[in-house]
């Protein structure tokens, strides 16, 4: 199980040509935290998206407050598909 205060509320997803990234602001303890456990959380979040979505993505996991932010509606999706 993956602990609400291991990751921020900041999330993207990047869609790509037959694959989706998902990026996740992980908080300051976690991220300046092992190797090992930044893998194991990766892999967690990847495996419970898989699990609840029933696709598997990429998940990258990145630095507190590196996403974005933006006032009034977010965009939090970012399609880099070639249509």
């Amino acid at each position: 199980m993956i602990r609400r205060a291991e990751v921020s509320s900041g999330a993207s997803m990047i869609a790509k040509p037959d694959q989706m990234e998902v990026k996740v602001e992980v908080t300051p303890e976690v991220f300046s935290d092992e190797i090992r456990k930044l893998e194991a959380l990766q892999q967690q979040l990847g495996a419970s998206i898989e699990n609840v979505l029933g696709i598997r993505v990429k998940v990258t996991l990145v630095g507190p407050r590196s996403l974005a932010r933006s006032e009034g509606k977010a965009k939090r999706v970012s399609d880099l598909r070639n249509l």
